[in-house]
Parts: C-alpha cells; sequence; structure tokens
C-alpha cells in the first residue's frame, strides 16, 4: 500500500489512501491513493488513459456509479472536516458549493435540451435561493462569452466549443467553491482556444484564491501551469513534487518514459522514444510494482510494492532503485 502524501500544512484537500475494489478481482482500481492539494496552487494529476485519473477526480465529488462506489475505501480532509468517501450525503454537500467540476466533454455535459442560463441557474439554485438567472448572467461575463444576455437563451448546439467549455467553467464557478477540479478541459479544442481556456481558468483561480486539480496527458500544459505533479500509473501515484523537480530530475522509470516522449522544440528531428506495452487491466495486474511488466529497469526486487519515499524536499518516488541515477549506477 502507498504511503500517504500530505506536505503542506495550508492543505484545503488532503486525500488520503484511497482505493476502489472491483468484486470478483484481487487486484483495487485505485491503490492507496493520496495526495494535497493547497489554497491557491495547481495540482495537476498526468498519466496514460486508463491509470485512474478520473476515478479519482469522481471519488472526491460522489460521483461513481453505484456498483464502483461499493467497493470504495478512503478519506478526505477538506477545509479542516474530515469526510469519510462513502459518506455520500456530506460530498452532495460540498459538491458543486465548496468543489466545482469542469467535465472532460462540454457537449455530453450540457443538457442539449436546455438552455445555457437555466443549466447556470440550477447549479446556483442547489444551494442558493432566488432563481439564479442574475448569478448565471454575471458568471457569463466573467469568463468572457460576448453577448451574455442573449447567450442566456441559446442551447449548447449553438455554441462553439470553446464557448462550451466556458460555459462548463462557469457552471463549476457560479458558488464561489474553494476547490476546482479540471478532468481534461481542453480536449478537442483547437490550441488556440486552448491557451484562452487555460489563462481563463488561471486567471480565476488567481482572483478567487482557489486551489486547482487539473487531470491531463498533455505535458505541455503542465509545464505552463502546475505548482506540483502528480503521476499517476495503474492506479497508483507514482512520483510527485514541484513542477521544476518532475521536469528536470524524474525519478520513477514511468516518469522519465513520459518526459522522453515531448518532441523537442530545437534540434535535429528525430524519432520520439516511447513507452512500450500498455497500462495493464484489471485482470492482469502484476504483483508489487505495476509498471514492472513495461519497465527496462525491473529486476527481482520488483515483485513488492515499493513505497512512496521522499528523495528530496517535496519530491516523493515509488521505486525500489531511486534515486536512480545512484542505486542504479552503483548496481551496473
Amino acid at each position: 500500500m502507498v504511503t500517504a502524501l500530505t506536505d503542506d500544512n495550508d492543505n484545503l484537500l488532503s486525500l488520503r489512501d484511497v482505493s476502489l475494489n472491483v468484486r470478483g478481482h484481487a487486484a483495487p482500481l485505485l491503490d492507496g491513493v493520496s495526495f494535497s492539494v493547497s489554497r491557491g496552487e495547481t495540482l495537476c494529476v498526468v498519466g496514460e488513459s486508463g491509470c485512474g485519473k478520473s476515478l479519482t477526480s469522481l471519488s472526491i465529488m460522489g460521483l461513481l456509479a453505484p456498483a464502483l462506489s461499493a467497493g470504495l475505501r478512503g478519506s478526505m480532509e477538506f477545509d479542516g472536516q474530515d469526510i469519510d468517501l462513502r459518506d455520500l450525503a456530506s460530498l452532495k454537500r460540498l459538491r458543486g458549493s465548496r468543489i466545482g467540476m469542469i467535465f472532460q466533454e462540454p457537449m455530453s455535459s450540457l443538457n442539449p435540451a436546455y438552455r445555457i442560463g437555466d443549466q447556470i441557474a440550477e447549479a446556483w439554485r442547489q444551494h442558493n435561493p432566488g432563481d439564479g438567472m442574475d448569478q448565471a448572467l454575471e458568471m457569463l461575463r466573467l469568463v468572457g462569452i460576448p453577448a451574455a444576455e442573449r447567450r442566456l437563451r441559446d442551447y449548447p448546439h449553438q455554441l462553439s466549443g470553446g464557448m462550451r467549455q466556458r460555459v462548463m467553467i462557469a457552471m463549476a464557478l457560479v458558488n464561489n467553491p474553494a476547490l476546482l477540479i479540471a478532468d481534461e478541459p481542453t480536449t478537442a479544442l483547437d490550441v488556440t482556444i486552448q491557451a484562452q481556456i487555460l489563462r481563463l481558468i488561471a486567471r480565476l483561480q488567481t482572483e478567487r484564491h482557489m486551489g486547482t486539480i487539473l487531470i491531463t496527458h498533455d505535458l505541455g500544459v503542465v509545464a505552463e501551469v502546475a505548482t506540483r505533479v502528480a503521476v499517476m500509473y495503474a492506479g497508483r501515484i507514482v512520483e510527485t513534487g514541484p513542477v521544476e523537480a518532475i521536469f528536470t530530475d524524474p525519478q520513477h522509470p514511468y516518469t522519465i518514459g513520459l518526459m522522453s516522449s515531448i518532441p523537442p522544440l530545437r534540434g535535429p528531428r528525430e524519432r520520439l522514444a516511447t513507452v512500450p506495452g500498455i497500462v495493464p487491466s484489471i485482470e492482469t495486474m502484476p504483483e508489487g510494482c505495476r509498471f514492472s511488466t513495461r519497465c527496462p529497469f525491473a529486476r527481482s526486487e520488483c515483485r513488492q510494492t515499493p513505497p512512496l519515499q521522499e528523495l528530496a524536499m517535496r519530491h516523493f518516488a515509488a521505486c525500489h532503485f531511486a534515486p536512480l541515477e545512484h542505486k542504479l549506477k552503483g548496481a551496473a
């Protein structure tokens, strides 16, 4: 089991030892996931598809399907309050009020049968008195949608992808939450609109002093916006630390593989490095280190689960051979 990681005394959210078991399978989908987020900082959670990033965010929000939530274990502390992640009533009170979420695909997250203004106002009415239309109009203006009064009456299909994503941001922030979770908020957007959305989120975070969890597989986005990074692989946190440390001194073989796949901006064109293989399914999960079946450094020790250990100030990695430049060189 991976040890808990709470490395900041000003934590807004501390996730503690979250595991998700599925009936009939010995290996959990999430295994000991722990991290913390402070007010005003951006934690980027990265990893390939299938690594458990979205499952973790849905666990925080209390939005797992009933068949999955039955196997959920773990807790979180939010703004000084201890919450069992199976306490759906407590999570419902936080959801949309103290914790907002931007979902991955705005076209499927917005209801095509309701006007934009009504959908934002509904998010307000879940936690406040009044019809919420004034607040909806204010939020459309805040997120930079032109002709906001007219857009209140539009349906989702009448907006571009970038505008729909701005509506999702307006819905997530209408109740002024302390924490924002953004799950791949720039998916399917072109690079110009992507940059606009990221700048908007960063500006609103600064103005409101929110903590932010940004789930992404785009390392360019991570380099631009992250304060700290948590690298997930097969349901576990395998490395976490300040963004500078993760990019300049990665210590888990999986993180090194991810960083090696970034195309260089300068120099000769070369074939990009790849991480061979795929993320194992729950049926094929190896014992011990879950990356061992794809790791070039795997040895007999990897049949045991490595602990998440601190290598430098606030820089943790779950690898038997970390720091790699010392242990592997000595063993060569």
